[in-house]
């Protein structure tokens, strides 16, 4: 799992960020693996300035595959998109351990 901190920019809302997301997400299932899935997290409780990205992978060498893909001209136009409506820090790759 990728989580990914963004801000909004001036005048920019979820809705932005979504439309954004949704033209990435198709590429990347059409050029990587359709397993990939996207969603944007927003705060209910506590400071809701920003939000997060959560980007699934079925495994890490789609993950790897995807980073690579998005290094090509074509993969660094379908993220240019996301410099318009937000500004994120940092992301972070995450392993989910579940609890039984």
């Amino acid at each position: 799992m990728n989580l990914t901190l963004c801000l909004f920019a001036f005048r920019a809302y979820i809705e932005d960020g979504q439309a954004v997301n949704k033209k990435w997400l198709a590429w990347m299932k059409a050029n990587v693996n359709e397993k990939i899935s996207s969603a944007a997290a927003t705060a209910v409780v506590g400071d809701s300035e920003g939000f997060l990205y959560v980007d699934t992978y079925p495994d890490l060498a789609t993950w790897a595959a995807g980073k690579a893909k998005l290094e090509t001209d074509e993969g660094k136009a379908v993220e240019s998109g996301f410099e318009d409506v937000m500004n994120c820090s940092g992301n972070r790759l995450w392993a989910l351990h579940a609890t039984e």
